[in-house]
């Protein structure tokens, strides 16, 4: 058996910080040249090309560190080295509910095709200029996710149009990015504020971490799936998964946290207010029991027949289930240095926002100092909680 056929098209995995062989490969030819690349390319030589366009993804070609051999077997360490730049975009918007389209980058200066080497890295044949447009990524816009541009390394810095497509509609800016070295990472911190995109900051790592790419989420989102702290959707709960989805159209929805936040919180340290107050929790009462378990002449009075399934007028309480815009409408008012509340901690959660009395304990307000509780042991509902001296368990919830 020659060397070639001895090494060629053996997959390797990624695990433990490293790629290895899933099957041993023995040759006598101690001067046999080793050649490796991600993805795998079977059955391909030294010699042959790819043609490869954008959008681009990540390509490694391996590099000899060094070889040892003992009892006629060859142990050989190879360093896996990209042969593209990353452009990483964050982006955050002033509103919580803002969905992510796709990114497109235009430019004369930027690589948007050509034929590629996979085993030496090389690229030949580019050709510069056009339309680099991500795949569609279909995500809330603040949950936090970084979004990943790998492009072909340049020397020259590029003049680009960045295009940002939100709630269908599109917000551009114009930049000039460093030039594109192989293996660097270019770091865009992107605000989408008052209908206005903006660059926030931006840095660049000559070298970067070689990092697993993350699975992708699932295609039919489920209720009783989880959402994981990347914002991405998995059917089996892990580590990091921080929501159970409740609502869902099959890609977007809501989740509900696993656990309360620690400690109890008030709805606000000062007056703030939403301006959207409910006078009643179901349209009748201003506080009550749900569903009690035993009728005592209190209970019939204070009753509150409540069911997933009963259609309650968004007039009250109950049946408001839109806390993110109630939690978007006390964001909007919040002064820079707002006192110890709710509100610091979805600042702090990416995505997630305070439900309001028809989903969760509570953003809904009966008054201008008051808002409704809900006691979860009891059933007991009230609107008569002050807003500023009634610390409360808080359950956040998350849209994705």
């Amino acid at each position: 058996m020659s060397e070639l056929d001895a090494f060629s098209g053996i997959p390797y995995a990624y695990g433990h910080g490293c790629f290895a062989s899933r099957q041993p490969a023995v040759t006598a030819d101690s001067t046999a040249v080793f050649m490796v690349s991600y993805p795998v390319h079977k059955g391909k030589t030294n010699a042959d090309t790819l043609t490869l366009h954008a959008p681009f993804g990540e390509n490694l070609f391996g590099k000899e560190v060094s070889r040892s051999i003992q009892d006629r077997v060859i142990k050989v360490k190879m360093q896996l080295v990209s042969s593209m730049a990353v452009l990483r975009l964050q982006i955050e918007s002033d509103h919580l509910q803002d969905q992510l389209g796709s990114f497109t980058l235009l430019s004369d200066r930027l690589y948007t095709d050509g034929r590629y080497l996979p085993y030496s890295g090389q690229w030949l044949a580019l050709h510069r200029g056009g339309t680099i447009r991500t795949k569609d990524i279909s995500c809330l816009l603040n949950n936090g996710r970084p979004h990943d541009v790998y492009l072909v390394p340049s020397d020259t810095a590029s003049n680009v149009a960045l295009i940002a497509q939100v709630n269908n509609k599109d917000y551009a800016l114009r930049t000039t990015l460093p030039p594109l070295r192989q293996g660097s990472l270019t770091q865009l911190n992107l605000k989408l504020v008052k209908g206005k995109l903006s660059i926030g900051s931006s840095w660049v790592e000559t070298s970067r971490t070689f990092v697993d790419q993350t699975p992708i989420a699932c295609d039919t989102v489920r209720v009783g799936y989880y959402l994981q702290n990347d914002g991405r959707v998995v059917s089996a709960h892990n580590a990091h998964c921080i929501a159970m989805v409740i609502e869902t159209d099959g890609k977007h929805g809501k989740a509900i946290a696993l656990k309360d936040e620690d400690g109890r919180h008030l709805f606000s340290g000062r007056a703030l207010s939403s301006r959207r107050f409910f006078p009643t929790i179901d349209g009748k009462s201003p506080e009550g029991r749900l569903n009690p378990l035993k009728v005592t002449p209190l209970d019939s009075i204070n009753k509150i027949v409540y069911k997933p399934s009963m259609p309650y007028k968004e007039s009250c309480a109950l049946g408001y289930a839109q806390g993110a815009t109630l939690t978007q409408m006390l964001l909007n008012r919040m002064g820079i240095n707002e006192p110890a509340g709710m509100l610091p901690l979805v600042q702090t959660h990416k995505g997630s926002y305070v439900p309001s009395l028809g989903e969760h304990l509570s953003s809904s307000e009966s008054s201008e100092k008051t808002f409704y509780f809900l006691d979860f042991t009891t059933g007991a509902v009230s609107g008569a909680l002050s807003k500023r001296y009634a610390p409360m368990n808080l359950r956040l919830f998350y849209l994705f």
